[in-house]
């Protein structure tokens, strides 16, 4: 399993801090927003937003980086949520 924590705009988007998704079959970040939009169909042209930060296991992602079952979570937050914003809040980074 994979717990996808999702902040600013995204939080409110999906009405939930946060979503476990099972790894199988994911091997990418782009995969997992596939999957994302499959199971959310109202944030499909959400999760396409180029000010979308993804952080697999607190380090930055792109969409071709590989994820799996080993991965602890994966992050989703807007660019311009700064690390000092993160650490004011207790947000994982």
């Amino acid at each position: 399993m994979i717990n996808i924590l999702f902040f600013a705009k995204y939080r409110e988007q999906f009405g939930r801090p946060s979503v476990e998704l099972t790894a199988s079959g994911l091997s990418s970040v782009a995969r997992l927003i596939a999957d994302l939009q499959s199971h959310f169909p109202a944030t499909t042209g959400f999760l396409d937003d180029q000010n979308m930060l993804i952080a697999v296991n607190q380090e930055i992602a792109t969409p071709s980086t590989p994820i799996g079952s080993g991965d602890g979570f994966l992050s989703i937050g807007d660019w311009r949520i700064t690390p000092n914003d993160c650490h004011h809040h207790n947000y994982p980074i």
